[in-house]
């Protein structure tokens, strides 16, 4: 299984990332992404100054761990941060050590995040996978027709994370689950899809099991994000 969406002390989880890696060794899992906060307003989050040390530890895991898990390298921008408070991104040395990039808050219902027009602005900036984190694309982006706005997204290059924590008001069932009838045309688009836990604080949330049988479920293991050999 693959989790790429995991918090640390670094940021605003709970575990440094060698206990995380242990933990997912045991747990049985293949592929795991930290994916910290990066220079946002909203939380305890890695400064640029920091990322490259945050960057060496991580190889180092990902060195000292090699045959039992592979362990990828991302940041999570908040977008309010970046186009409302002026934050910045991480630099170009830091980047081009990425596997990837999750997005936040990108949405056009007011007051809810920034507009689709300026995310893919942005990540047409950034040389590397880049995601939409725990959003519900049917709620969104009322501007665009469902069918219209997968199809910008794979244009992007945008990926899309099934993400297990975030759910609508009132329901248990993730964002992605409302996906189903889309599955088809996902398939068809070649649209990516991701599997995140967003795991903070409790360990036994590493793996996104729900998003990872998910996917099979609907017949999309075609589609998931392809990343380059460690």
């Amino acid at each position: 299984m693959s989790d790429l969406h995991l918090h640390t002390v670094f940021s605003d989880g709970n575990f440094p990332p060698a206990q995380i890696v242990e933990f997912a060794i045991e747990s049985g899992l293949s592929e795991i992404g930290f994916c910290d906060h990066f220079h946002t307003t909203k939380t305890h989050s890695l400064h640029p100054d920091s990322l490259a040390g945050y960057l060496d530890i991580l190889d180092d895991l990902a060195e000292r761990h090699r045959s039992s898990i592979t362990i990828r390298k991302a940041v999570e921008i908040d977008l309010r941060s970046v186009f409302l408070n002026g934050t910045s991104i991480p630099r170009d040395s830091d980047l081009e050590r990425l596997d990837y990039v999750l997005f936040e808050y990108s949405s056009e219902k007011p007051l809810n995040g920034v507009p689709l027009k300026h995310t893919l602005e942005l990540r047409a900036s950034i040389p590397k996978p880049t995601g939409l984190a725990h959003t519900d694309l049917l709620d969104c982006f009322p501007k665009h027709t469902h069918e219209e706005l997968i199809a910008m997204l794979q244009s992007a290059g945008i990926f899309i994370e099934c993400n297990d924590s975030y759910c609508r008001p009132g329901e248990t069932v993730p964002y992605y689950q409302h996906l189903a009838s889309y599955a088809d045309m996902i398939r068809a688009t070649g649209l990516a899809i991701s599997c995140g836990s967003d795991m903070h604080d409790n360990l036994n949330e590493l793996g996104a099991e729900r998003a990872n049988i998910w996917i099979r479920v609907n017949g999309l293991q075609g589609n998931l994000l392809k990343l380059g050999l460690q």
